[in-house]
Order: C-alpha cells, then structure tokens, then sequence
C-alpha cells in the first residue's frame, strides 16, 4: 500500500467522532488494565520468594567456621541450607508448573521455617523470616490441601504470567 494512500485514509479515519470516541476508549481500557493487573500483584508471589532466598544466602554467608562450631549456630547453619534445598525444589516446580510438587515442598519448607524456631534462628540477625503464626496458618491450608487432594492452579502459559515479565 502506498504511503499517502494510508495517511489519508487514516486522517479521513480520525475525522469521525466514532473512531476518535473508539480510540479514547482503548487508550482508556489498556491504562485501567495495566493498574488492575498492578493492584492483583500478579507474580508478587514468585518476588517473595526470589527476596527470601536472597536473605537466605546473605544469612548462610554470613556464618564462618568459629561460629560453626557451636551446636546452635550450626543448627542454624544447617536449617537455612535446608530451607535453600526447599526453595529451590518450590521454584522447580512452579516452573515446570507441578501442583503436587509445589505443595509438598511448600509444606516442607514451612515445617522446615518452623524448626528453626527451636533455636530462634541463633546468628540470623537480618533474616527475613515469617513469624510463627503466619507459618503454622500455611502449614494448616497446605495440609488441607494436600489432604483432600484439591488442586491448585498453576499456569506459566497464560497472559497474565507473561505480563509480569512485561512490566517489570
């Protein structure tokens, strides 16, 4: 098609007080979607997650062959390495997009969290570690989950996960 032919046609378009009306109202309908999807915080989920394995590495960095070789410390050690071990299979998982998998390492993650606890975390100062109460609410809805075998919904293919990456 030639050039002036479309700008024409086009001007010729945007005369109409239909086509100016239309087009305000999908500049008007993406904006609003665009804040919906923000207000859902789609993906945040995935976020949290990345932020608490970071604390987590910073935390397990943090402890030197001294401070190892006492019991509390090392137990601390040892849970943090464990919870890292259980994030990544929960990351595993919502990636290959595996229901099943993704509550059994939630649930051990938490019971996992929770152990750590009986030490109150000794030497994990900056730890970014949900309280008591918030892990043994998850551990009860995961539990019930799993129990009655209710799915979850997991999907990497839809619209709205590939838009998280969009806006980012």
């Amino acid at each position: 098609m030639n050039p002036t032919y479309l700008k024409s046609n086009l001007l010729i378009g945007l005369k109409s007080k239909k086509n100016q009306l239309l087009i305000i109202l999908l500049v008007l309908f993406i904006i609003f979607s665009l804040f919906i999807v923000e207000k859902q915080k789609i993906g945040d989920g995935a976020k949290s997650w990345e932020n608490y394995g970071q604390s987590l590495q910073a935390n397990a960095n943090y402890f030197d062959s001294e401070m190892l070789k006492r019991p509390t410390y090392k137990s601390t050690y040892d849970n943090l390495n464990k919870q890292s071990q259980e994030l990544a299979s929960l990351q595993n998982s919502q990636v290959f997009v595996d229901p099943v998998q993704y509550l059994t390492s939630y649930r051990n993650l938490l019971n996992t969290m929770q152990a750590g606890y009986h030490n109150h975390y000794a030497g994990a100062k900056t730890l970014n570690v949900p309280s008591q109460f918030f892990i043994k609410q998850e551990l009860n809805k995961t539990d019930y989950l799993i129990k009655h075998k209710i799915p979850i919904f997991m999907n990497n293919e839809s619209s709205a996960t590939y838009l998280i990456y969009i806006l980012r």
